[in-house]
């Protein structure tokens, strides 16, 4: 089985894009379930948005299932119009997010480059979250 968390996904920059695990080949979607969620991209988290995307109708059932039997698939007042206006109205606020991100991430890159070569950003690639590579000060 594949549990694809994909909240990050839309904060992805240049290359690689980007791609779902939705988009694997249709004899692995049996055992594939795919989270999703507005929170991370729209700043969204108190509402308790999030979509489980499950391609394979024996395994959709089971997940339901679980998810309901601990009351977790019930969404709150606002949380399914909140994520529609996001995905579908919020082109400029992703896009000054992402612009905001990545001038951060220079900034740390640049930072460390200058004042602690030990330390490396090892990815540029998506999300806010910066992994860095401090191996050489073990």
């Amino acid at each position: 089985y594949l549990l694809s968390d994909e909240i990050h996904g839309d904060l992805v920059f240049k290359e690689p894009e980007y791609t779902s695990a939705a988009f694997l080949p249709k004899e692995l979607s049996k055992r594939l379930v795919v989270c999703v969620s507005p929170s991370k991209s729209f700043n969204l988290a108190a509402l308790h948005a999030a979509t489980v995307i499950v391609p394979y109708p024996l395994l959709r059932a089971s997940v339901s299932r679980g998810l309901n039997n601990d009351e977790l698939a019930e969404p709150n007042l606002l949380a399914v119009t909140a994520s529609i206006a996001a995905y579908t109205k919020g082109d400029q606020w992703m896009a000054a997010l992402k612009n905001y991100i990545w001038n951060n991430r220079n900034f740390v890159s640049e930072y460390l480059a200058e004042n602690i070569p030990d330390l490396k950003l090892i990815s540029k690639n998506a999300t806010y979250l910066l992994w860095i590579d401090s191996r050489k000060n073990i």
